[in-house]
């Protein structure tokens, strides 16, 4: 869950019914986070203050992809879910290696 007021990102355990339980922090930041996806590896990105921060499930900061402005929100796309598109004030798009996890 991205906590844009406490400027963190929450995660937590899921039961077999979809419950959620054991809240804790998977990573703090300078600024609210705000749009988040997932790679097919599990790995969260989600964009923050200067484009993109992304974390693996253990909570390891793996990289940051910088942007000429802060990104709102992102999506995966084209046809192999490899490009990762920024939304801002404007649409910015990157080349990715990992694809973007299918979420329906």
């Amino acid at each position: 869950m991205a906590n844009t007021d406490e400027r963190n990102v929450k995660r937590y355990d899921l039961d077999s019914d979809g419950r959620a339980s054991g809240e804790r922090v998977l990573a703090t930041l300078d600024a609210g986070p705000d749009g988040m996806k997932v790679d097919v590896n599990g790995n969260l990105n989600f964009a923050a203050r200067g484009g993109v921060q992304i974390y693996s499930p253990a909570g390891a900061l793996l990289g940051r992809i910088t942007a000429p402005v802060s990104p709102r929100n992102l999506a995966f796309g084209d046809a192999d879910f490899k490009t990762l598109y920024l939304v801002g004030n404007a649409i910015y798009k990157v080349r990715l290696d990992v694809a973007g996890a299918v979420q329906y």
